[in-house]
């Protein structure tokens, strides 16, 4: 079975090089040092995305947005223009489940099958191959994909039909990304009324306000002061955006993901675009006057 991997960002490269220990594996991307990174460790390079779907059984796309992933698998010199019958188109970046229904509408067009798949567990579990997996659509194309699916995560689940793994992977960021924004303001806030940050983080993780970026955003990024990605603000900011299409779509309303969508806008407002999006606490920090910092 050939694989071919689209996008060899953050999470795409260590896609690509997990696979490699199994699979022949071709890799595109519009940035050649990527590609010629991968190319060094044993992927072969493909110059479009088309060239890769000619050759390959299944077609991993890792991408940034749904625009992007519309213009590369549908585009000009698309994945559809040079896909295989039978062959399987796996997204696994965060998108709408309209995006997903529509392009998988496409590919069945043209015998092709489509799942979508996001993932949870950012660069550190993308490397380790212990992502968790939220994968869309029909059994037996997840059954044919599951192989693959295990070289790049530990916690894989079938959650249903098209689309309901972006579905899925959107209200997970829901939670997660406004999470973050009330660590940040309670962390600013206890240091500024006059409390140690690093009592109040042993504290806290110990107590029912402890969350999975407290434990792991709070000590390893906030603490120490780096900001580098990881999940950046653009991301962040991104995904939030989508959750309120979602929410439009399903006449829901959302009170705290609106103003944690805010926060993001105005970091990204204030030049943190590319920073990790636990640099929103710097935003907070700017105003309250004081630097949530220690040694964990």
């Amino acid at each position: 079975m050939k694989i071919g991997v689209i996008g060899l960002g953050h999470m795409g490269k260590h896609y690509a090089i997990n696979l490699l220990a199994k699979y022949p594996t071709f890799v595109h991307d519009i940035n050649k040092e990527a590609v010629e990174e991968l190319f060094k460790l044993g992927a072969v390079p493909m110059s479009s995305a088309k060239e890769i779907a000619e050759l390959c059984d299944i077609i991993i796309t890792a991408l940034t947005s749904p625009e992007v992933e519309v213009n590369v698998v549908a585009g000009k010199d698309g994945v559809l223009s040079g896909a295989k019958k039978g062959a399987i188109i796996i997204s696994t970046g965060t998108v709408t489940h309209k995006t997903t229904l529509k392009l998988a509408k496409l590919a069945k067009e043209k015998g092709v099958d489509y799942l979508d798949a996001p993932v949870s567990g950012g660069e550190t579990g993308a490397k380790a191959g212990s992502l968790t997996i939220m994968v869309g659509g029909d059994q037996e194309v997840f059954e044919r994909a599951i192989g693959v699916f295990r070289v790049l995560g530990k916690n894989i689940f079938h959650t249903g039909h098209l689309g309901t793994g972006n579905i899925v992977k959107l209200i997970n960021n829901l939670l997660s990304l406004t999470n973050l924004v009330s660590l940040c303001e309670g962390m600013v806030l206890g240091v500024k009324a006059g409390v140690d940050a690093k009592m109040l983080y042993e504290v806290i993780r110990h107590s029912t306000g402890r969350s999975q970026s407290f434990e792991v955003k709070l000590p390893n990024q906030i603490a120490i002061r780096n900001f580098e990605p990881g999940f950046t603000v653009d991301l962040a900011y991104k995904d939030l955006r989508l959750v309120h299409e979602m929410a439009q779509d399903c006449s829901v309303p959302l009170l705290l993901p609106s103003i944690a969508l805010q926060i993001y806008a105005l970091a990204r407002s204030k030049g943190l675009n590319d920073k990790d999006h636990a640099s929103i606490i710097t935003l907070i920090e700017d105003v309250a006057k004081v630097i949530v910092k220690f040694t964990p």
